[in-house]
């Protein structure tokens, strides 16, 4: 959780340093008469910025979208424990045990065949 947290304070820190340098090279376009190779260079390092804040958008929403699963996951984990554990004999525990684990692995193998795809596009 710390990991979370410092990441999010680093991000929050690049955000602010990349709104700083975008504001900059915004003023230096708006209000400075510059060489036309100092204006593509500025442009080019726009570019960069919305183009790295498009990625870090991309990337909060994935790592949202995989903790958003995780959940999931945990949630579920303890509804199939508390009906395992309301099971009356052992035998009853195992079968469904088994079927969990079955059904679990076939959930990651899909997880990761989808990930594949999404990957190689």
């Amino acid at each position: 959780q710390n990991n979370t947290i410092n990441e999010s304070i680093n991000e929050q820190i690049n955000e602010q340093t990349n709104k700083e340098k975008h504001e900059k090279i915004l003023y230096d376009l708006c209000n400075v008469e510059v060489d036309q190779e100092t204006r593509l260079e500025n442009q080019n390092e726009e570019y960069r910025l919305e183009k790295y804040r498009k990625q870090q958008d991309k990337k909060e929403a994935e790592a949202k979208l995989r903790k958003a699963k995780q959940e999931k996951r945990e949630e579920f984990d303890l509804k199939a424990n508390e009906i395992i554990n309301k099971q009356a004999t052992e035998e009853a525990k195992k079968r469904i045990a088994n079927k969990i684990a079955c059904l679990k692995m076939l959930q990651e193998k899909r997880e990761i065949q989808r990930v594949n795809m999404n990957n190689s596009v």
